[in-house]
């Protein structure tokens, strides 16, 4: 596997920062619009979340087959 180059990873860290973002503003606009009902679609929160999750952890393997020395332990999740 060729080990991308800086401008390529830094591309990739600036598309999940978007995705993120993204994700997070249509949770936020999710919760307004129900905030005046007595419940939230759960279902589509989790969903958004999990999307997120998987995100993440695809990105953070790319960065590990870069660069096996890099500690994600400080994240708490592992």
């Amino acid at each position: 596997m060729n080990k991308p180059n800086r401008t390529e990873l830094e591309r990739e860290a600036y598309a999940l920062v978007l995705f993120i973002m993204k994700t997070i503003a249509g949770i936020n606009k999710l919760i307004d619009l129900t905030a005046d009902e007595d419940c939230i679609a759960t279902d589509v929160v989790v969903d958004d979340l999990k999307a997120i999750e998987g995100e993440i952890d695809r990105f953070r393997i790319r960065f590990l087959v870069v660069d096996p020395e890099i500690d994600f332990s400080e994240l708490g999740d592992e």
